[in-house]
């Protein structure tokens, strides 16, 4: 089977803090070329379990595409920015380790995009 475009990375939050995630989507394995994102429609979702339905998911956030696509990984500046804000994480989350997805979500173009594990970890101020 041939590269699908996903990346697999692992990832760490503090919850109750702020913190974006920048994401460059690639088209090959080798990361040598990029996908160009403009107009895409995204959704950022964390679950404890893959099989979590969405309505139980511990994070859910909408990413915003910005930069300028250029093919070469050296020269592109496109991202995809997924910000997370404290209030959205100051919930009663466990710590631990869960999954996350980053999908592009526009009608019959749905597909993942990048994915992995997340470290969730409780800060010492909490308030």
């Amino acid at each position: 089977m041939g590269f699908d475009g996903l990346i697999e990375t692992g990832l760490q939050y503090w919850l109750g803090t702020d913190k974006s995630f920048d994401f460059t989507v690639y088209t090959t394995s080798a990361k040598t070329v990029i996908r160009d994102v403009t107009g895409y429609t995204t959704s950022f979702k964390v679950k404890r379990s893959v099989d979590d339905p969405d309505i139980d998911a511990l994070i859910s956030a909408s990413g915003t595409v910005s930069g300028t696509f250029n093919a070469v990984p050296t020269t592109n500046t496109q991202k995809v920015t997924v910000t997370l804000v404290d209030t959205d994480t100051d919930t009663e989350i466990t710590p631990g380790i869960a999954h996350w997805e980053l999908k592009r979500t526009d009608a019959g173009a749905e597909a993942l995009l990048a994915y992995g594990t997340i470290d969730l970890r409780r800060a010492v101020h909490i308030a």
